[in-house]
């Protein structure tokens, strides 16, 4: 996909906002629950995050049906949870 100049105004996003977006994806995991049930995504989160222990947290989307996005806020964390299943 392409934009000409005289399609409107083109502007360059800051490099940093780059390096910004792809450590927010470097810290994020997308994860489904393998059952044909719906899951409680209240309860499901109260427990994954009892479960895992991070120390410096993390956020849980419910994204959809059973699936589940995990915005780490350390790399620590993201990596013992990985480590850890």
């Amino acid at each position: 996909m392409t934009l000409l100049e005289t399609e409107g105004p083109i502007q360059r996003l800051k490099e940093d906002l780059k390096i910004v977006g792809l450590k927010m994806m470097y810290l994020s995991l997308v994860r489904k629950v393998l059952t044909n049930k719906k899951v409680n995504r209240e309860a499901f989160i109260d427990m994954i995050t009892k479960i895992w222990r991070v120390v410096e947290g993390v956020e849980i989307e419910a994204t959809s049906k059973n699936l589940f996005a995990f915005y780490f806020m350390s790399e620590d964390d993201r990596r013992h949870v990985m480590a850890s299943g």
